[in-house]
């Protein structure tokens, strides 16, 4: 492809004219629709909050109740199956970079403190069971992972984006709400909490 300056700002190419500054325009109209493109996608890909009210939860408060199905096929209820156990309720997508790098830290943990009555229920929101699936199998995660398909349980807790983490003390009750990604040492400070 050969390109020919000409006068005025112009080139040439294939026999079309372009100016610099259609070129400019052109260059920042792609730039704001990109933008304007992704941030649709993190909104709609990573929260519940457009379709389903949130609610209002704070540390202190019982864990709200709700049942879902796990990848193994096993239903989940909560808090009746965590009752008298340490839990965390964590809330990802495959497609979060946090919940890449923080899934393997909560599995690591898991692996330390099970036999001391911790639970781990890492609930995906709004992706199908293969994606869920290929994801948890990727990472090697051996905790339950449940399915929220609609959104709703993300809404119960208040989960308006992922990661967000929940910890439940053995009384059923939230003592910690982390929005984001932690560290190991701040995910097992906070499990410490819980024990």
């Amino acid at each position: 492809m050969k390109l020919e300056k000409l006068k005025g700002g112009c080139y040439q190419m294939h026999n079309k004219f372009l100016r610099i500054k259609d070129i400019q325009t052109f260059g920042k109209r792609l730039l704001f629709l990109m933008l304007l493109g992704g941030f649709a996608m993190v909104s709609v890909a990573g929260s519940s909050p457009a379709v389903m009210p949130q609610a209002k939860i704070a540390v202190g408060d019982p864990a709200p109740s709700c049942t879902l199905p796990g990848l193994d096929g096993k239903a989940i209820s909560l808090p009746e199956d965590g009752k008298g156990r340490a839990v965390i309720v964590h809330f990802w997508i495959s497609g979060c970079r946090s919940c890449l790098r923080e899934m393997p830290v909560i599995e690591a943990l898991y692996q330390r403190y099970k036999a001391r009555d911790l639970v781990v229920y890492a609930v995906n929101v709004r992706q199908s069971p293969r994606i869920a699936k290929a994801f948890a199998d990727r990472l090697k995660i051996t905790f339950p992972i449940v399915l929220d398909r609609d959104g709703k349980i993300a809404g119960q807790f208040g989960a308006v984006g992922v990661p967000r983490t929940y910890f439940v003390d053995r009384k059923g009750v939230i003592k910690t709400k982390l929005i984001g990604e932690a560290s190991q040492e701040e995910l097992d400070k906070f499990i410490q909490e819980i024990l």
